[in-house]
This record gives structure tokens, sequence and C-alpha cells, in this order.
């Protein structure tokens, strides 16, 4: 590889690190070529791509990022998951593809928001419903409260109206 060609793929890699919302790290020995092309299909639908970049070229790229400190693993064939938006959904399909590929792809860490995970966490990130379901009951528990004052009010509102009525009733019953 050239020297422009080595300089142009530190910029290319470093405008993604800065980019991206997430990046895992993985170690691809073993995995064939139609694999690591069906696993990068699935990540691009998931808004991620995978990369395969050497070791010293990424050291390189990850100077003033956020991906800083994943220096120590890289080590041996890396390739890098980039995901733009949602870091979930790449976690997912790599932590599926992992154990579909009988461990030919090793996580090895992955940085999100600029925080550093080891394997274990980022296979814990995997487990976490989408991004669309955290919402829906983050939203859900801020109603609740305002959902039970609303029923209780009504309960409230319910009982008085019973009341008034079976006064009225007794009242006629009694004429």
């Amino acid at each position: 590889m050239q020297k422009e060609e080595k300089g142009q793929v530190i910029t290319d890699t470093h405008d993604k690190f800065t980019r991206a919302r997430a990046a895992i790290f993985t170690e691809y020995s073993g995995l064939k070529v139609e694999e690591m092309r069906e696993l990068r299909i699935k990540l691009r639908r998931a808004g991620a791509e995978l990369k395969v970049v050497k070791n010293t070229l990424a050291s390189k790229a990850a100077e003033g990022t956020a991906m800083e400190g994943i220096r120590d693993y890289l080590k041996g064939p890396i390739a890098v998951v980039f995901a733009y938006d949602d870091p979930i959904g790449p976690a997912k399909i790599v932590k599926e593809f992992s154990s579909k590929a009988k461990e030919k792809l090793k996580l090895k860490v992955g940085v999100i928001d600029g925080r550093t995970y080891q394997k274990n966490e980022i296979l814990a990130v995997a487990e976490l419903p989408a991004r669309e379901v955290l919402i829906a009951l983050l939203l859900a528990g801020m109603k609740s409260p305002i959902s039970g004052l609303v029923f209780c009010l009504k309960g409230t509102l319910n009982k008085l109206v019973y009341t008034l009525n079976g006064i009225k009733e007794k009242k006629e019953t009694q004429q």
C-alpha cells in the first residue's frame, strides 16, 4: 500500500470514528468471504457498516477521537462495525452473527457515545430492546402518573354522580 493510500485510509477511518455513535471492534479470523458479505448486508440494513482496517492505520485514525482508548485491543485481524444512528441494532446483529458463525467472529471491545465497553458489556447492550421499544417504555412510564391521577379523579366524580342519582331515585320513590 502506497503512502498516499495509507493517508487516505487513515483520513477516511478518522472521519468514520468521528461520525459514528458506536464502533464495535471484532476479530474475524476464519470468516469466509460469503459470510463477511452476508454480515455487511445485514449491517447496512441497520444503518451501520463493516470495515476491515489494519491495526496501525486504525490506531493512527483513532487519535483525537472518542476511540482513542482502543489501541490496546488492536491485535490480530480487526473489522470495525460503525453505527451512525442506533448503536443497539448493530450490536444485536454482531452478537447474533457471532453465535451463528461459531465464534469465527469474536467481539473484542466497543465504544458507544465515547465510552469504552468490554465484550460482556457489548453483549449486555445487544440484549436491550430496540430504540422504539425503549422510547415507548419511557413514554408509558411518564404517562402513568398522569393516567393514575385522571382515573382517581374520575372515580371520585363517578361516586358523586352515583350518590346524587341515588338521592334523586329515593326522592322519586317517596313521592
